[in-house]
């Protein structure tokens, strides 16, 4: 009887370290992401968000000036840098609490695979190259290690400081202008909207990354136009 009660008060104990030591870890990891903040990887315009696209969208895309220098978030070590069919250029960075970063749709690759980088390092350039419409930089984060169904994939946002850093940039494209959004109505057309705030088609689909000229009513997409 006192082996099964030794045995029983055991068991307890074991349960209870393990689920305490659960909660501990829980609190730490927390508390890292938490304590996370990035400066963006790129000055530009946001234009799409992470889980958009029926969820499909992994991460959050950045229109800037082609040719503009992309910058390493945090150090780390380039895990990947080649060319995809739907990534275009893009290098895969990870860091030391075990995150990955991803820089996608670049003109020009910076950065070797196995390259150590500290953070503000330029691992490329602003492109629209791969799956892109428009020059931006698409960027995801993972908890852990990418993988092809993205399972660790995070929003970005909730690691980069306050977006207005992002979007209030003093770039030749985008200098003195503001973001104004429009609802698709009845006969909407790309052209027409082009016409009408006197941009272009290929600028309309950048900035707001679509695949393709279908618009539907009652879409909302992003212009920019000249401060007055």
């Amino acid at each position: 009887m006192k082996k099964v009660l030794m045995l029983f008060l055991g068991t307890l104990f074991v349960l209870s370290y393990m689920a305490n030591s659960d909660i501990v870890s829980a609190k730490s990891s927390t508390k890292v992401k938490e304590e996370i903040k990035w400066d963006w990887p790129v000055e530009g315009m946001l234009t799409d968000h992470f889980g958009t696209r029926e969820g499909s969208h992994f991460g959050v895309d950045i229109a800037a000036e082609k040719g503009k220098e992309i910058r390493v978030v945090e150090k780390g070590t380039i895990t990947k840098s080649y060319y995809s069919d739907s990534y275009g250029n893009v290098i895969f960075v990870k860091h030391p609490n075990g995150m990955e970063t991803l820089y996608a749709h670049m003109s020009e690759r910076l950065a070797e695979e196995g390259e150590k980088v500290d953070k503000g390092s330029i691992i490329g350039l602003i492109g629209n190259t791969g799956k892109s419409r428009g020059d931006h930089l698409h960027f995801e984060v993972h908890m852990d290690e990418w993988n092809i169904n993205k399972t660790n994939a995070v929003d970005p946002l909730a690691y980069l400081t306050d977006q207005q850093k992002a979007v209030n940039v003093n770039t030749p494209h985008i200098e003195n202008k503001e973001k104004v959004a429009i609802t698709i109505a009845q006969g909407d057309t790309l052209w027409s909207i082009s016409q009408k705030y006197d941009v272009s088609v290929d600028e309309l689909i950048g900035w707001n990354d679509l695949d393709s000229n279908l618009i539907i009513v009652g879409q909302t997409l992003y212009v920019l136009k000249q401060k007055i």
